[in-house]
């Protein structure tokens, strides 16, 4: 392979000198992957594959857990609500 090359105009580009280091980069980068991005991805993510049961919300758009009493995004209180709630108490 190191004595094979194409020529383009008057320059000779030897195939070696052009897949040996593609090879070398493979290989290093697979490496690395599974050394390092993989266990790193499993600490800071653990168990986003396992989904729990959901149910919708009755009170918003959102889906909820299962087994959850209340929902998760908190309801802003709407102006009319808030009037008739303090004219009660005051």
């Amino acid at each position: 392979m190191s004595r094979k090359a194409f020529t383009i105009g008057t320059t000779e580009f030897p195939y070696g000198a052009f897949i040996n280091p593609v090879i070398s980069f493979l290989l290093l980068a697979t490496a690395l992957y599974f050394l390092l991005v993989l266990p790193i991805n499993k600490r800071l993510a653990p168990h986003q594959d396992v989904q729990a049961p959901r149910r919708d919300c009755p009170e918003c758009p959102t889906p909820a857990p299962a087994q959850a009493r209340r929902c998760a995004v908190p309801l802003p209180a709407l102006p009319a609500q808030a009037e008739t709630e303090t004219q009660r108490v005051g």
